[in-house]
Parts: C-alpha cells; sequence; structure tokens
C-alpha cells in the first residue's frame, strides 16, 4: 500500500474570489484524476484512486494512525538514524 497525498500550509490567506489557490488546485486535481480516461489508465497501471476533500484525509489519516502504531508497537519497530 502507498498513499500520494497533496498538503497546504496551514492558515494560508485566500487570494482569489473563490478560494485560494490550493483550493482551486485541490477541485481541479480530482476533476482530471477522476476523468474516466485518467481513472481507467491509472487503473490499468495498478493504482486504486480515492479522491476526496482535504477534511475526509484528515479523518482517514486520523483513524490510520492508531492502527499502525499498534501494529508498529507490537512489532518492536523502531526508528534508526
Amino acid at each position: 500500500m502507498a498513499w500520494a497525498l497533496r498538503r497546504k500550509r496551514a492558515k494560508r490567506p485566500a487570494t482569489r474570489e473563490d478560494g485560494d489557490e490550493a483550493d482551486l488546485l485541490q477541485r481541479e486535481t480530482v476533476k482530471v484524476l477522476g476523468a474516466s480516461e485518467v481513472r481507467g489508465k491509472l487503473t490499468e497501471l495498478g493504482l486504486d484512486l480515492v479522491l476526496g476533500t482535504p477534511a475526509e484525509l484528515a479523518a482517514v489519516i486520523a483513524r490510520e494512525i492508531p492502527q499502525w502504531a499498534k501494529v508498529i508497537k507490537g512489532a518492536g519497530i523502531r526508528l534508526s538514524e
């Protein structure tokens, strides 16, 4: 499993009437990746896209952290420098 995500800086000021550039980029990214031709090609390459909002991503991360922390601790995995 691998994740690819894009995050923006916290408290970034809005600079456009329809939201800031990061919001615009989010909407356009979802639109392009959700297009049937693009999604089909990415599926052929073995990717399973889950497109959503920044709030949905934050909820997924919040759910995943405790789950993976338990696995890591149970396996005795430690950070190495």
